[in-house]
């Protein structure tokens, strides 16, 4: 196995390793997955912002944490990702190697 080989394979099984203690710590509720609100819409059917307090301005952006099911399916679907990723990356060392040798 080349030293390229061995890297791409090492950055697969290391990947694998992530993507699972990640859904381990979804799992566990450990990690919560959450996501950005937009700042913009209406929070209610008046359409009007939440008072901020008195003098107050809020700094901190609203977010709202994903049910542990669909972080999971998440975590799923980018985990495939980067692991189709560096497959690519390694077919395109392999394919650069054998055109070099011509």
């Amino acid at each position: 196995m080349a030293a390229s080989d061995q890297a791409h394979y090492r950055a697969l099984t290391d990947e694998k390793t992530n993507q699972t203690r990640l859904r381990d710590r979804l799992a566990t509720a450990d990690l919560r997955l959450s996501v950005l609100l937009d700042a913009t819409a209406a929070t209610g059917c008046d359409a009007m912002q939440p008072p901020t307090g008195t003098g107050g301005v809020v700094h901190a952006a609203r977010r709202a944490q994903l049910d542990p099911a669909h972080a999971q399916r998440i975590i799923g679907i980018t985990g495939d990702g980067d692991q189709g990723l560096i497959a690519l990356q390694a077919c395109q060392a392999y394919a650069k190697e054998v055109s070099d040798t011509k």
